[in-house]
């Protein structure tokens, strides 16, 4: 079985080192540091702070780990949830695949040492909060922070703006999927899966909150989709039926792009499904259950309000 070294030498070194700046805090510049010593400065990390590998895991995936830790043979599942979880350990390189899925032997102590310090009803509760985080950003693409702290305050979080500006900026889960940026003298929580934070901010002139239960924002935060619709878990179970796991993943990537901005075009839409006629009516089924971060109506409001502010002027 191949060792974490062994996979670091075998894989491109610009992939290496983003995983290495995510993990290590006073990381080397790019052309300064080899292969060789982001291995030993990751390992060293985990050392000092076992709880990293904690912190960049969802419950169900250390729940994974804990499984591999004590030996429990895993058996490999087609469905789409499990494809995500063990797609997202395999990028943190906790986890490898070969016959089966193992911990490489030079981590599988370190990760002993986070499993014996892991206390589950904490994490528990970081894994909803960012869950929360990660739905919210899903559904509305991009929201100042003020906005985003009045959301989560609502299920009882304590967050002011400058705690959830440092929250989201030290998280290890957020890295490639949220961020903090500054647009236009604001401070905005934008989605990284999809760039169009300046669009929204743009052209979304009103803020409107949509009627989300945390259940179903926990789980577009975790798995991209609401399956607390029926509607979708049926859909979900006929993509599972019809398609390997890596291509729903892509089939609901793209749908969820193409439902976020809400310019519908029946070519477009075909081309996702690749012109199969019996994916496409699947598909469409489902669309008004994805999250739409820019509706034909606030392109109409804005630029019912330009006009209005063009009359004043």
């Amino acid at each position: 079985m191949m060792s974490l070294k062994d996979l670091f030498d075998k894989t491109k070194k610009e992939v290496v080192y983003e995983f290495y700046k995510k993990i290590v805090k006073n990381y080397k510049k790019y052309k300064s540091v080899t292969k060789a010593v982001m291995y030993n400065e990751i390992l060293n990390s985990y050392y000092e702070d076992p709880e990293i590998i904690l912190r960049m895991s969802s419950v169900e995936e250390i729940s994974i780990l804990k499984s591999l830790v004590f030996e429990e043979e895993i058996v490999k599942n087609d469905g789409y949830i499990e494809y995500l979880l063990f797609e997202n350990l395999k990028k943190n390189f906790l986890i490898m695949e070969d016959d089966k899925f193992y911990i490489p032997e030079d981590l599988i102590n370190y990760v002993k040492m986070a499993i014996n310090v892991y206390d589950e009803k904490e994490y528990s509760w970081y894994d909803i909060i960012d869950s929360a985080i990660v739905g919210f950003v899903r559904i509305y693409n991009a929201l100042s922070v003020t906005k985003m702290v009045e959301l989560l305050n609502d299920y009882n979080t304590k967050f002011d703006v400058k705690s959830l500006k440092s929250y989201i900026n030290s998280s290890l889960k957020f890295k490639n999927i949220v961020r903090i940026k500054r647009h236009l003298g604001k401070y905005y929580v934008v989605s990284l899966e999809n760039l169009f934070y300046k669009d929204i901010i743009g052209f979304k002139l009103i803020f409107t909150k949509k009627n989300y239960r945390l259940e179903e924002i926990i789980s577009i935060g975790k798995y991209k989709i609401n399956l607390f619709k029926e509607p979708i878990f049926q859909f979900l179970s006929f993509l599972e039926r019809y398609l390997q796991t890596e291509s729903i993943d892509k089939i609901i990537n793209k749908l969820v792009t193409y439902t976020g901005i809400e310019i519908h075009n029946t070519k477009e839409l075909k081309a996702i499904a690749e012109n199969d006629e019996v994916l496409y009516k699947e598909m469409l089924k489902v669309l008004p259950y994805f999250p739409v971060w820019l509706s034909k109506e606030d392109f109409d409001t804005f630029e019912r309000i330009m006009k209005e502010r063009n009359n004043i002027g």
